[in-house]
């Protein structure tokens, strides 16, 4: 029995400090894209929910109190996919219902707008600004460039670093003068205050492998797992990132960073 709670309390901790699952970052299997309303007549109806990436670094969820105030609810990390609803209008921040919402303690002057998010059922608020629309979270397993377009001659001086989570359009674009093939992408640097939005980096340098964006997510948040000091918890989320199917760059990564715990 004691050993069960123990097990138990490992993955809580992988749960707290990686914000991650065996799904990538997705919501659980009982959370559908798809959400029930009732409007102001008291009529319910369906709605489709519109997939979106968090492509920073962290961003936190707010439940709403009685008094229209946001309360912190939980921290989420990069490559997260989250549900939010649409707007009604159908252009608003790319189809994303947003809202001016005030967070508990703020001046009503200070309102950000939230994207309205369907979360294990239940509704929360997530920065908007935090958030891409109709993305996919992907893992960059070398350094590259970052394009303005998707022509060689557009290659700019910022580049992009091995490691780096990005939210990419599902769609990639091929140069009609190259061979060059990229992916259109979101993504806020690494310990850094700049992002990079609606740019294009090489297809090759980006994994289309689900377990990569995984063991990325735990390698993003190593130093926070480390602080613990919990040996088993370490030891644990090592075995589990040797058991997926990762790229090379990726399982020499892990090997490096877990491999003498």
């Amino acid at each position: 029995m004691k050993k069960g709670w123990l097990i138990a309390g490992i993955l809580i901790l992988a749960c707290v400090f990686v914000g991650c699952n065996k799904d990538n970052g997705k919501q659980g299997e009982g959370d559908a894209s798809v959400a029930t309303t009732v409007d102001e007549n008291g009529k319910t109806k369906s709605v489709t929910l519109v997939p979106c990436v968090l492509f920073y670094p962290e961003g936190s969820l707010w439940s709403e109190d009685s008094k229209g105030q946001l309360v912190w609810y939980n921290t989420f990390y990069a490559g997260q996919t989250f549900y939010a609803y649409p707007s009604e209008e159908g252009s608003l921040s790319e189809d994303i219902f947003t809202a001016k919402v005030t967070k508990q303690g703020k001046k009503e002057a200070e309102k950000d707008s939230y994207a309205k998010i369907s979360y294990n059922g239940k509704t929360y608020w997530m920065v908007s600004d935090l958030l891409i629309p109709n993305a996919v979270a992907k893992v960059v397993l070398e350094d590259g460039y970052n394009y303005t377009n998707d022509s060689i001659a557009d290659m700019t001086k910022t580049t992009i670093k091995k490691g780096q989570i990005v939210a990419v359009n599902p769609a990639y674009v091929k140069s009609a003068e190259s061979d060059l093939e990229c992916y259109n992408v979101t993504w806020r640097a690494i310990g850094g205050k700049s992002s990079y939005r609606d740019v294009y980096i090489k297809k090759s340098i980006v994994s289309d492998k689900d377990d990569d964006l995984v063991a990325q997510r735990y390698l993003n948040r190593l130093s926070k797992i480390k602080e613990t000091k919990n040996q088993i918890l370490i030891d644990e989320i090592y075995e589990t990132c040797k058991s997926l199917d990762l790229s090379p760059a990726i399982r020499e990564q892990i090997l490096s960073e877990f491999g003498n715990n």
